[in-house]
């Protein structure tokens, strides 16, 4: 779509996360870049994942292409996982949740179908329950923004991720 503008339009100028930036041909190419850079190191995050399972349970499989319930299946005792890669936890102290892509529409943990939810930080992953992740976000505050990548507001919760680690049901050590 913003390939399309700068067809029509010429090379102008969009407001990013409160500034101006110019929307060319550099700029769209640099966005796709982060958004596949960022799907490629989820994916390898999820077969990590899968990796470490399979060794209890070898039929463990990564779902392929764009699944919106879950990342993960184990069959031999019908669970599955969403895998949420962010390592950018590590210099923010905040995991993101996100509730809402684009704003409005129900996504990622209002959506899903998964039995856990585990998120990766680059070190380990923190194992969670849906539905307990729903009730910690309760009393907060949300957020919305876009994200690196992204070409639409989300609405997401930034939780410390103390918290989520502190709390997490099951924490599996995995350095990439």
């Amino acid at each position: 779509m913003l390939q399309a503008i700068v067809n029509a339009f010429g090379e102008c100028e969009i407001e990013q996360r409160g500034n101006w930036v110019s929307l060319n041909t550099d700029y769209i190419k640099k966005e796709s870049s982060s958004f596949h850079e960022d799907l490629a190191e989820g994916k390898k995050a999820e077969y990590a994942l899968c990796n470490i399972i399979k060794q209890k349970y070898p039929k463990a499989f990564v779902r392929e292409g764009y699944c919106k319930g879950y990342d993960l299946s184990v069959p031999e005792i019908g669970k599955t996982i969403e895998v949420k890669q962010d390592k950018k936890s590590n210099h923010t102290g905040n995991i993101v949740i996100e509730v809402e892509m684009p704003v409005g529409t129900p996504s990622a943990l209002l959506t899903t179908t998964a039995d856990f939810w585990a998120f990766y930080d680059g070190e380990c992953f923190m194992w969670w329950k849906p539905e307990d992740l729903k009730k910690l976000i309760e009393p907060m505050r949300a957020v919305e923004f876009v994200g690196n990548g992204d070409t639409t507001r989300k609405k997401a919760y930034l939780v410390k991720k103390h918290i989520i680690k502190d709390k997490a049901i099951k924490l599996t050590e995995y350095k990439d």
